[in-house]
């Protein structure tokens, strides 16, 4: 009877010492980890703050693929919050507490499974890094286990930065992943015939490799430029910005382009000492396409407007040149993937196609610039 007494007492002893032991031992703990992503600190901003996304790369960390994410009313800012919970019966809250716009985001998050308990914090910060597209994204995670989870973290043996750090690891390559391909995201679409309105602008042209990077770059030296002339002569735009392709040498991979911004039809430019000038594009029957992403897929838009060119037999214009219209473009997102540009090609009119095309030249030209030394000003850019 004795031994069974000592017995129980000895049980007693070790449970309530095991009781201490996990009540006195240190719940906390810290996790830092650092990723950098090729993409606007905006976008990648964004990313986290919706928390709506968050599925997207935090689900393929789960242990569970069953995982059932929920959420509050508000999904982005403060007070915006969401859960989840797997089929283990593992149960995870989130809100966003503090939102600082583009720069940090802190969190405050809760596990839960059974009687344990894991509270967490999350703090984010986004950093630009210098003379670079690419953005530095740090998270600390910093969090406290009840008694619960403290004695399932010591029987497992396993610490809980141990069990988080794949964890995390895994969501923020997949938060990479899912960030670049809303970049890359496009779409391309043949909206058919439509008749353009007369509209004067001011232009200027130069010539360029004829690659969406090379003419990105010409256009944005030569944008700024015209907007200055805008407001140091008080004019008045009236459109968007558009690149006008007078030559195309297709065989050597030049062109030769004119940059214009829309103004309004009572306005006249009386300026000799400047090498910006006026043209017109006057109305006409155009086929019209539209682009939503980012402009290395413009070739592919030319390459759908051509093919349904050739699908209904129309006949593209050999005088009037077709352009570009930037609708939303860097200076509205820096999101790639919201940018907008339509495309422009005029059709021949029924005389033009009924004329007999011109005799070749001799000799046949072999660079854009000659081409336009060759073609009157007039056609080039007062035709369209």
């Amino acid at each position: 009877m004795k031994v069974i007494k000592y017995f129980l007492l000895l049980i007693i002893v070790v449970f309530a010492g095991m009781i201490i032991y996990i009540s006195i031992t240190g719940g906390q703990f810290q996790l830092e980890r650092e990723i950098s992503i090729q993409a606007p600190q905006s976008l990648v901003f964004q990313e986290i703050n919706n928390l709506k996304n968050w599925g997207d790369w935090v689900r393929p960390s789960l242990t569970s693929a069953e995982s059932e994410f929920s959420y509050t009313d508000k999904t982005t800012g403060e007070k915006a919050g969401l859960q989840w919970e797997s089929r283990e019966k593992n149960k995870m809250s989130l809100t966003n507490k503090v939102v600082t716009h583009n720069t940090k985001i802190k969190q405050q998050a809760e596990w839960k499974k059974g009687l344990s308990t894991i509270a967490y914090t999350l703090n984010w910060t986004f950093h630009r890094k210098e003379k670079s597209d690419s953005t530095r994204v740090n998270l600390t995670i910093r969090g406290s286990l009840n008694f619960w989870a403290k004695a399932l973290q010591i029987f497992s043996g396993t610490s809980i930065q141990d069990r988080l750090a794949p964890k995390v690891d895994k969501s923020l390559v997949s938060l990479k992943a899912a960030t670049f391909k809303k970049m890359t995201a496009y779409s391309i679409h043949v909206d058919g015939i439509t008749k353009t309105e007369l509209t004067n602008y001011i232009y200027k042209s130069v010539s360029s490799k004829n690659n969406p990077e090379a003419i990105a770059k010409k256009r944005k030296e030569i944008e700024s430029e015209l907007k200055n002339y805008i407001a140091e002569n008080y004019l008045r735009p009236s459109g968007n910005p558009f690149v006008l392709y007078n030559h195309i040498d297709k065989d050597h991979g030049n062109a030769i382009i004119s940059i214009g911004i829309p103004i309004g039809d009572e306005q006249i430019i009386d300026n000799p000492d400047t090498d910006i000038l006026l043209g017109t594009r006057w109305p006409r029957k155009m086929v019209k396409s539209t682009l939503k992403g980012a402009h290395k897929n413009l070739p592919e838009l030319w390459s759908s407007t051509e093919t349904y060119l050739k699908d209904l037999r129309l006949t593209q214009s050999r005088f009037a040149k077709p352009y570009e219209v930037f609708i939303k473009d860097i200076s509205d997102s820096e999101n790639p993937a919201d940018w907008v540009t339509s495309l422009y090609i005029p059709l021949a009119t029924p005389k033009e196609i009924n004329q007999a095309p011109p005799a070749p030249a001799s000799k046949p030209a072999t660079t854009g610039e000659t081409d336009l030394q060759q073609t009157p000003q007039k056609d080039s850019l007062s035709t369209l």
